[in-house]
């Protein structure tokens, strides 16, 4: 963990930030004396919904959102450079099937980040008895980072009768994205907004084709320089 106070102590002449949607290589500003990390993985798409009949339904659960950390790290620390940069793809909906999972962001070898899983998925059953889908596990604790922290799960799908009752599924959100929720009167899967948060499962009445979940956020990687 690096010392704050030796941060404090020190007459940044500026601040450079680079942004990182894609993957790629981070090389360091000229001056740079310190970076603040931040590194967050992709969200994980909600579960679909599978083909229905008469008196039938299906539905999936919300995507995890992705895992996120941040570190402040010393130009000694980081050396000349370049330092690979990997962001975390957004999790893709499975037409009938569970959510794709999102993809992992790493720092170098300093910060790994894990990518939210995918909603599951209640294969077509009858109204009458219903049932449940489980929403996608958010990304597992990253690895490095002064701060580090699991991605949100996902919530479950519930549902019993034609539109009589039902548990509506979001996915996990993220500290900067928003989740993807279901809607159930139109039947509709929504996306995540954003970055690493998780896609809302699919909902399907009676009669209605397969659908996809909802696809999660992207990963994202910020680096703040300080420069002196």
């Amino acid at each position: 963990m690096t010392n704050q106070n030796a941060i404090n102590n020190i007459q940044f002449s500026s601040i450079n930030v680079q942004v990182f949607t894609d993957s790629g290589l981070y090389t360091p500003t000229p001056g740079m004396r310190y970076c603040y990390v931040q590194c967050y993985a992709g969200g994980g798409a909600g579960g679909g919904a599978e083909t229905t009949g008469a008196g039938e339904i299906s539905g999936g659960g919300g995507g995890g959102a992705g895992a996120f950390a941040y570190q402040t790290f010393s130009a000694t620390t980081i050396g000349a450079g370049p330092v690979t940069v990997t962001v975390g793809g957004a999790g893709a909906g499975t037409l009938g099937g569970a959510g794709g999972n999102g993809g992992d962001s790493v720092f170098g070898t300093f910060i790994t980040c894990h990518g939210g899983t995918g909603g599951y998925t209640l294969a077509a059953t009858s109204s009458a008895t219903g049932g449940a889908a489980s929403g996608g596990g958010g990304g597992v604790i990253p690895t490095g980072g002064d701060y580090a922290s699991p991605g949100q799960d996902g919530t479950s799908f519930g549902g019993v009768g034609t539109l009589s009752f039902f548990v509506a599924s979001s996915g996990g959100p993220s500290p900067v994205g928003a989740a993807g929720v279901q809607q159930i009167l139109t039947e509709s899967p929504s996306a995540a907004q954003g970055y690493a948060a998780g896609g809302s499962g699919a909902f399907n009445g009676e009669n209605q084709t397969q659908l996809g979940g909802g696809a999660g956020a992207p990963g994202l990687i910020v680096v703040t320089e300080y420069i002196a």
